[in-house]
């Protein structure tokens, strides 16, 4: 009799797969990867926008002594005993030296979250939607118990980040009678990705937000230090004009250096990085509402997933820009 009620069961699970047309987590596949490759884009870049900045900060600390040629002296990594991992930096005569190669230390702020952070709010975003291709993709038992146990330690650690409770486990796939049927492996990982995605979608909506601020901070700094070394470009290039020894290509090249910093402020100045977190949450809303309603929600939900891609693209073609055309000796590209 038990066995009967096993397959009596499975058999209504296979029924009710039937019957839904999104019962299938297949049918998300696509956007769940979309989802996945527009967060794992949105964490690149932040790193390489941070390491962007440092590399102007140096270029225009470099600049500036082309300007002010100040007396030269070895830095503090310019000795056979120095440690081997810190570099041989070279500093101004009225510098007092450093940990050569080390950015000033920063006040550490004792009320900082340092689950705040945003490279760990990316980080989590980053492992949550894996988590959910992992789901999505999950071909047997096995594969979804591990997908299950994935997703589940993501849902949690979003909601750490997020400083909020802890959400249920995903359960792994339980009676092994129930996966004779093959429409019972879509019916439980369509299952578990509506129960990963309600659980996370309060943390994200929060994460979001802090995004917000994240990213809209990094892009100030960026427009800042962009303003300082275009300043510092310029300085030079009009030392070079005004010395009778300096010839047309060292200003050339000192002017087209000029127009190619010109053109990288005014791609990040346009970025509006409220609009880019917010797709993070808004995609997630949306893919949340169409596995809820078993309709598919098509319209919104590649809205907001093409939204957040667009948006994503542009960070990306944003740091970096075509090449500039060379200036004229008027200062306008051909």
């Amino acid at each position: 009799m038990e066995n009967i009620g096993n397959w009596s069961k499975c058999a209504f699970a296979f029924t009710v797969c039937l019957t839904v047309s999104s019962c299938s987590p297949y049918v998300y596949s696509e956007q769940v990867g979309k989802y996945n490759t527009a967060v794992s884009n949105l964490r690149s870049n932040y790193s390489a926008t941070a390491e962007s900045i440092n590399n102007d900060s140096t270029l225009k600390d470099h600049m500036d002594w082309l300007i002010i040629r100040p007396e030269l002296k070895l830095g503090l990594g310019c000795t056979g005993t120095a440690p081997k991992a810190n570099p041989c930096a070279l500093t101004m005569g009225s510098e007092v030296p450093t940990a050569p190669g080390s950015p000033p230390a920063e006040r550490r702020d004792p009320k900082k979250d340092p689950k705040k952070d945003p490279n760990e709010i990316l980080k989590v975003l980053n492992n949550y939607t894996a988590a959910l291709v992992s789901l999505t993709n999950a071909e047997d038992s096995a594969a979804f118990d591990a997908a299950a146990s994935k997703a589940s330690t993501a849902v949690s650690s979003l909601a750490a980040a997020a400083d909020l409770p802890l959400s249920a486990v995903i359960k792994p796939a339980g009676n092994f009678l129930f996966w004779l049927i093959g429409q019972k492996l879509d019916y439980d990982r369509l299952q578990a990705l509506h129960e990963t995605i309600t659980a996370a979608d309060p943390s994200i909506q929060v994460l979001s937000v802090a995004l917000k601020t994240s990213l809209s901070g990094q892009n100030e700094k960026q427009q800042g230090n962009l303003l300082d070394l275009l300043g510092s470009q310029i300085k030079y290039a009009n030392i070079l004009a005004t010395r009778k020894s300096n010839s047309d290509a060292n200003y050339s090249t000192a002017l087209d250096a000029a127009q190619a910093t010109a053109a990288r402020f005014a791609a990040v100045h346009t970025m509006d990085m409220e609009a880019v977190a917010s797709s993070v949450g808004q995609a997630h809303t949306e893919l949340k509402v169409a596995i809820m309603s078993n309709d598919g929600q098509w319209s919104a939900l590649e809205g907001s997933f093409e939204t957040l891609i667009d948006n994503v693209s542009a960070l990306v073609k944003a740091a970096n820009p075509p090449p500039v055309a060379p200036a004229t000796k008027s200062g306008a590209t051909e």
